[in-house]
Formats: C-alpha cells, sequence, structure tokens
C-alpha cells in the first residue's frame, strides 16, 4: 500500500520532520523503524517496506535534518550539536511509534549514515528496541577518522561550516572507481546494479553536497562509535544483524563490519553478520536487493520468535 506521511517535531523544536508509515493489511507483528542513508530520504526504502509489509511488519521512517522534505537547508543538519541531534530525532520518531504501536516490538534498521546513528542510538536507549539492523556499516581506523575531522575543521574555519565545496563524496566516488576499475559516474561504486544509477537523477533530494559542518556532525558521530562510547550501555541481549556488500569500501571490504562485530562481541552481545559478496554499498534495491530482503525478513522472524 501506498505510504501515509505525517509531520512532528524535531527533537530540538526549531523544524519539523518529514515522517513517512507504511502500514500493512491486518495484523502488525513487529514494526521497523528506518533511518537513512546521506543524500537520500525515507522515500527511497518503498520497496522494502512495502516487501516488509506483505508479512505483516509495518514501517516508519523519516528523513534526518538537511535531508528530503525535512529540511530545512538540504545538506545543514544544525548549527550546533549536529550528531546528537540526528540521534534525538531518531527518538522523537521512536516515541510516536511507541504511542501508535503500543507494547509491539520496535526493530531499528539503518543504512549507512543511518546506521551509524542507529548504533549510537542503543549505546543510549537501546532498551526500547527488540533489535538492531545495522546496513552499509563499517568501523574505520580511529586515526582517519581524527584526521578527517580535523582537516574538515580547518576548511570550516576558513570558509565556514556552511560551505558546500569541493564535493567530498563526488571526488572520494571517483577514487572508488579507479580502485574498482569503473569508468562510470562518481556513483559507481555504490552498486553493482547499473539500472539503479539513473532512478533518482533528477531529484534534488538526492543531488544535494553536504556542508563543511555537516560532514563534522556525521565524522564526530562516527567518532563516538570509534571510540566505544557508552558500548557498556548496549543491552547483552539485543539482537544485531550487521549487512554488508563485500566490496562495500564503507564496511573496508567486510573487514571493519566484521571488526565492528567484535568489538560488540567483547561487551557480551551475539551479532550475526551476512557479507554479500561482490556487492557494493547499496544492496536492498533491484537485483542485489532480491537476496538482502528476504535474508532480512528471516532475521526479522527469528528475533521475534525467540
Amino acid at each position: 500500500m501506498a505510504a501515509e506521511e505525517f509531520w512532528i517535531p524535531s527533537a530540538r523544536r526549531d523544524i519539523g520532520l518529514h515522517c513517512m508509515e507504511w502500514i500493512p493489511e491486518g495484523e502488525v507483528r513487529m514494526i521497523v523503524q528506518i533511518l537513512h542513508g546521506m543524500v537520500e530520504c525515507a522515500e527511497n526504502y518503498d520497496g522494502l517496506a512495502t516487501y516488509l509489509n506483505s508479512h505483516g511488519i509495518a514501517v516508519v521512517g523519516h528523513d534526518h535534518r538537511g535531508h528530503g522534505d525535512t529540511g530545512p537547508v538540504l545538506g545543514i543538519i544544525a548549527d550546533s550539536d549536529g550528531d546528537m541531534e540526528l540521534v534525538r530525532d531518531a527518538f522523537e520518531v521512536t516515541s510516536v511509534i511507541e504511542e501508535r504501536y503500543p507494547g509491539i516490538p520496535i526493530y531499528l534498521l539503518g543504512f549507512s549514515m543511518g546506521s551509524f546513528i542507529a548504533r549510537r542510538c542503543v549505546t543510549i536507549e537501546g532498551g526500547r528496541y527488540k533489535g538492531l539492523l545495522a546496513l552499509g556499516s563499517g568501523n574505520p581506523p580511529r586515526g582517519f577518522v581524527t584526521a578527517l575531522i580535523s582537516g574538515i575543521r580547518g576548511l570550516e574555519r576558513v570558509y565556514g561550516s556552511d560551505h558546500t565545496g569541493p564535493m567530498i563524496i563526488e571526488s572520494t566516488g571517483r577514487l572508488i572507481n579507479r580502485i574498482h576499475k569503473t569508468s562510470e559516474n562518481a556513483s559507481s561504486w555504490c552498486t553493482t546494479d547499473s539500472s539503479l544509477w539513473e532512478v533518482h537523477k533528477d531529484d534534488p533530494r538526492y543531488n544535494f553536497q553536504f556542508t563543511y559542518g555537516a560532514y563534522r556532525d556525521l565524522m564526530t558521530l562516527i567518532l563516538r562509535l570509534v571510540d566505544e562510547e557508552d558500548f557498556d550501555r548496549i543491552p547483552k541481549d539485543l539482537p544485531v544483524l550487521f549487512m554488508s556488500g563485500g566490496s562495500d569500501p564503507v564496511g573496508q571490504k567486510g573487514n571493519g563490519v566484521r571488526k565492528a562485530a567484535e568489538i560488540l562481541e567483547r561487551y557480551g552481545l551475539r551479532p550475526d553478520t551476512i557479507i554479500y559478496e561482490g556487492e557494493m554499498h547499496c544492496f536492498l534495491d533491484g537485483k542485489p536487493g532480491e537476496k538482502s530482503r528476504p535474508d532480512i525478513l528471516d532475521w526479522l522472524n527469528r528475533m521475534n520468535n525467540r
């Protein structure tokens, strides 16, 4: 069925969060709360949400600050404390889900940037969720993250936090393409299904640049995870699933994902890991989605029946 749209105040109460809800026919067995990735929006998960709906699973997602129809300015997260504002906004959506579906288990699913937000969420209020699905995630070296933050802060001092050039993602994408010997556009590293490259080429919600301030917020969020901040607060019985493409540079070609899982094991958790060899960063849609969606459903069913 078509998604229903609604709006709620952000945690800071300065903007409205654009939300989408996919409701299945009949009984709702569980809810998946989706946290989307960088330079996209919740609408992009219509295919996955519709698939889950057909199995009695409701899906709710929102556009992050600086994204989609939330905005208010694409590419700008917040004037301060942006990394935590992303997390607090996710909790606001969780509160709405808890009100609408009392007693129904909630699974938090984050993709790419959303996976890092979701992972941070469970270090703070993990008891609100029945499980965590971290898709397209990773565990970059601390030195790399701190060096990147330092470089971004230098650019902020020269150009300002709201400056958008040069486009870091595009430059990185072209470098990755050279490594993989790919001659396509800067987004080619994202997926093995070339038909997906053109889907959103004319939609401004998928074609904007992050400001230096937004990059700094994202890297600060990732640094908190690399530093294992508040990991001792994660419920030891929380089911966790990591999924990644075996050729995904965000997950360090599977190595960063395995590292993230090993770290959680040190804290008493027992995460599951699925690596799709040969797949790139985006594996939820197109041909890659034919493999990943049934795996997501199978894991949700197994965890929900425990």
